[in-house]
């Protein structure tokens, strides 16, 4: 993904994608050879075709997807990990009118190189934590947060995963349980 005059623009890279072309022999073979022979090479030429349309889709289908995970995710292309928002395949196969499974599948090994890095697509998609002025929160938006607490922390005299959670409260506006806390603390 590359800023173009102030928007995020989505690029595939499709220099690992070897160019299908048709053998020249068999071409001939299929315009010049005798009947079986030209019959089996017209199937196989379809085959050849029906290949060459599905693989374009599924890049057609992977940049659909990726654009509207760019689109989500703006904030985080703009200011890094703090700002990411929830997302969930839903709201993607929504956005683009396709099923879940596509979107999984889209998504799947799939990387995206952004300003703020190299990410599996499958990072953008995260859990909606902690309301906080009405909207949720990413996860990795309130892991981040309780690391910023416990850096501000006591070291000898460390805040416990009740304590986080009310700062989170008070200092945030996020509302998590002590046990959300607990297994983010955890995680990091």
């Amino acid at each position: 993904v590359k800023k173009v005059k102030g928007k995020f623009v989505v690029f595939l890279n499709e220099d690992h994608l070897p160019e299908m072309t048709v053998n020249s022999r068999y071409e001939s073979l299929m315009k010049n050879g005798e009947a079986e022979v030209s019959d089996y090479m017209k199937k196989k030429y379809e085959q050849f075709q029906w290949i060459k349309r599905s693989v374009k889709q599924r890049q057609e289908t992977v940049l659909k997807v990726t654009d509207a995970i760019v689109k989500r995710q703006t904030q985080f292309l703009e200011h890094g990990p703090s700002h990411l928002k929830p997302m969930t395949l839903k709201t993607i196969a929504e956005m683009v009118g396709v099923h879940e499974s596509t979107v999984s599948r889209a998504t799947t090994k799939k990387y995206l190189q952004t300003p703020k890095g190299l990410f599996e697509l499958k990072y953008f998609f995260t859990t909606n934590v902690g309301e906080s002025a009405g909207e949720g929160q990413s996860s990795e938006r309130v892991k981040i947060y309780i690391k910023n607490l416990i850096d501000e922390e006591n070291k000898q005299k460390p805040l416990s995963d009740q304590k986080l959670s009310a700062s989170l409260k008070s200092k945030y506006d996020i509302h998590v349980s002590r046990r959300t806390v607990a297994k983010y603390r955890e995680e990091m």
